[in-house]
């Protein structure tokens, strides 16, 4: 199975439902480096803390060298200051 992650075309080993406690969906943040035009910024989804909250998803589970190549890329927008990262803890069904 594969999925698009950014300009990243990512192979996964599984799927499985997953949730995080605390923090919910938004797309506040517009941005135009890698998605949308200048006029229309794309919409970037973001997890945001808010206590009582739960975000369910998908956890995809990736290859160590796929690992590094999305830690890549994330650094290279956290250093354009579009991103940082932050530990959260998925709970997986």
């Amino acid at each position: 199975m594969a999925f698009f992650s950014g300009r990243l075309v990512l192979t996964t080993t599984s799927a499985l439902p997953a949730f995080n406690k605390g923090y919910r969906r938004v797309f506040y943040q517009g941005i135009t480096d890698h998605r949308g035009t200048p006029e229309y910024a794309g919409r970037t989804v973001t997890l945001e803390p808010a206590e009582g909250e739960v975000c369910w998803g998908v956890a995809y589970k990736i290859s160590k060298k796929e690992d590094q190549e999305v830690a890549v890329t994330v650094d290279s927008y956290i250093s354009k200051g579009c991103f940082h990262r932050n530990l959260v803890f998925l709970l997986v069904i």
